[in-house]
């Protein structure tokens, strides 16, 4: 038995592409460089390490800071880093007590 497909109805108006929208906003810039930075780092990280983990997104997540607070302002950016050397050790250390203390 041979089916027939039915008629198509075309509609001949001819495509008109929405207008380019307006330019992107500063927020929206700042955003799109942030998300660049870590998107690299996350990457490189995986690549150096060969390993995808939460350690990698948490250096890319510091070092997406530390470079977008560098170009921002110098002296925010000393501040910001020690602070985070303080939690970037903190996390290190807790690594190695679990690793130590909780059989796996």
């Amino acid at each position: 038995m041979i089916y027939a497909a039915p008629p198509f109805k075309f509609n001949c108006e001819p495509h008109h592409p929405s207008p380019p929208t307006a330019s992107p906003t500063p927020i929206e810039n700042r955003c799109g460089v942030i998300d660049l930075f870590y998107v690299g780092l996350n990457s490189g990280m995986v690549a150096a390490r060969d390993i995808d983990d939460v350690f990698n997104s948490f250096v890319a997540r510091l070092g997406t800071r530390k470079i977008y607070k560098a170009t921002a302002e110098p002296r925010s950016a000393a501040v910001t880093e020690a602070i985070e050397g303080m939690l970037f050790r903190l996390v290190v250390a807790e690594k190695h007590a679990l690793k130590r203390y909780v059989p796996i």
